[in-house]
């Protein structure tokens, strides 16, 4: 008898270990991306709000004498949400990414959620130090299916290509104002 029941309590316990999860949510942490921009605060603020409106940002708060800016809810698709951010389900086994966001974006349209799609916000905040400009921003991720919503850790691809391309318009301008 004790056989058997030894047998049945394996069993269970196997049966339960394939019903554990098998993944979990990556923990988001807050990140800051810091830069100097070669120029004074009122140059580098135009520049960034142009870069801004480059990229497709929807701008909310401008503050030019404090040097704040808020660029809120832009909507970011699947393929962009791939581009900029860390998938947000990672297997528990080895804390790899469980998928991606497509392949997320490919399971909700068959359960008939919709569309997967994300929203980033950012705040900037520029200040003039011995002529230059030192700018901190910081991003908020989110990606959303129609059943469910997730905060994203940012992969730093989209805050690297901001002072990329916002650099490169500074230099163009400076070298611009050199050639008059």
């Amino acid at each position: 008898m004790s056989r058997i029941l030894i047998a049945l309590l394996l069993a269970s316990v196997v049966a339960l270990s394939g019903c554990a999860a098998r993944n979990t949510l990556r923990p988001v942490e807050s990140h800051l991306q810091k830069f100097t921009l070669p120029t004074k605060k009122d140059a580098a603020f135009d520049a960034m709000l142009a870069t801004a409106q480059e990229l497709g940002l929807q701008i909310d708060v401008i503050e030019k004498a404090s040097g704040l800016l808020q660029f809120k809810n832009a909507s970011l698709s699947y393929s962009q949400l791939d581009m900029y951010c860390l998938y947000p389900a990672i297997r528990i086994k080895d804390g790899k990414p469980y998928g991606n966001f497509s392949q997320w974006n490919q399971r909700a349209m068959r359960s008939g959620q919709g569309v997967v799609h994300g929203i980033v916000s950012l705040n900037i905040l520029a200040l003039e130090v011995n002529g230059e400009t030192n700018v901190t921003m910081r991003g908020k991720w989110i990606s959303s299916s129609a059943r469910e919503s997730v905060e994203c850790q940012s992969n730093n691809v989209f805050e690297k290509e901001f002072e990329t391309k916002t650099i490169e318009r500074l230099k163009a301008l400076i070298a611009a104002q050199e050639n008059k």
